[in-house]
């Protein structure tokens, strides 16, 4: 077989319950020109005992596994850093593919005559229910401003579709709030997305609800972060005082990672006026503040999962594409 022309990236972490059938649905593939690389994050549940008995099955698979836990975002990192391939495509221990799912992004790219188009993605399908959901893709926008408020619309989920390998790598992965939305939004900017209308990703609800503070204890983007903030609250609840604190300074590390963002644009050959470039950072700052505010209003109330992101997203995009329609007409 010839070098692979897809990497199949999976940071994986205690997924012993279901990285068999993730495994199974990638080895189903119709398309078999790839190679997989899975890094594991120091599981403790057998996970990577699992991988080994996978790997006598298939020499396209490459296994490493990290001496301590890295945290999710570098162990995402990790994976795309070892890509050679053209193509590159993000995977979830948890999650699972349907059998054409290769294929038919693949042909995506093969079947487009745009340069521009950076990432083919499906449409998705919630596991144990019949909620699906698709995005508007930008194929046919060329403004990059009009692609990059729309992308404060859509769930990130689109990430787990098929990129060209080299950009995405220009692309900053950095720890901050919500890092898949901004890895997105960067790429909204430089490039356009497909829509593949199929259901071909079937997205798994592992019941985690996505409280702010999960981003700032401890740095706190580690699992030990996250389970020594949860300790602090319920056992010295006055404690939590210092939460808004973290959430200004952490806030700002954010938004200063945008607006450079936007300021340097010109390095991935988008041409943005002074005036263009303090509009995007204004759109960004009011975006950013507002959609904190709210997931954090409603992770108190524990009324955050994947089913309301879903939901409440279809929703604002609807409402970006008015938008989209407005700025047209002028």
């Amino acid at each position: 077989m010839s070098e692979p022309q897809i990497t199949v990236g999976m940071p994986v972490y205690n997924e012993a319950k279901y990285i068999s059938e993730t495994l199974d649905s990638v080895l189903s593939q119709t398309y078999r020109n790839f190679e997989v690389i899975i890094s594991d994050n120091n599981s403790k549940d057998g996970t990577y005992e699992i991988l080994q008995e996978y790997l006598k099955k298939d020499r396209r698979l490459k296994v490493f596994r990290q001496p301590k836990n890295i945290g999710s975002l570098k162990n995402f990192k990790f994976v795309l850093d070892k890509a050679q391939s053209p193509y590159f495509i993000w995977l979830s221990g948890h999650d699972i593919w349907h059998p054409q799912l290769l294929e038919k992004l693949y042909e995506g790219f093969n079947s487009s005559k745009d340069e521009n188009i950076i990432l083919v993605f499906p449409k998705f399908q919630v596991i144990g229910t019949q909620i699906s959901f698709g995005y508007e893709d930008t194929e046919n926008i060329d403004d990059p401003i009009q692609r990059y408020i729309f992308g404060f619309n859509v769930i990130c989920d689109i990430m787990y579709g098929l990129w060209k390998t080299d950009f995405l790598k220009k692309l900053r992965i950095v720890e901050i709030f919500a890092p898949d939305r901004f890895l997105l939004l960067q790429a909204s900017l430089i490039g356009k997305f497909k829509k593949i209308d199929e259901i071909l990703f079937f997205r798994r609800d592992t019941g985690g609800a996505l409280p702010l503070q999960d981003a700032v204890a401890y740095k706190i983007r580690t699992v030990e972060g996250k389970e020594r903030l949860s300790k602090i609250i319920s056992k010295e609840p006055t404690k939590y005082l210092f939460y808004p604190l973290l959430i200004l300074r952490e806030g700002i590390i954010t938004l200063k990672e945008y607006v450079d963002f936007i300021k340097e644009a010109d390095k991935f050959g988008v041409s943005l006026s002074t005036k263009q470039k303090i509009f995007l950072s204004y759109q960004t700052i009011i975006s950013i503040f507002w959609r904190f505010a709210k997931l954090q209003l409603l992770s108190f109330k524990g009324k955050i999962n994947l089913i309301y992101l879903v939901q409440e997203n279809m929703e604002r995009i609807e409402k970006a594409k008015r938008k989209m329609e407005k700025m047209k007409k002028r």
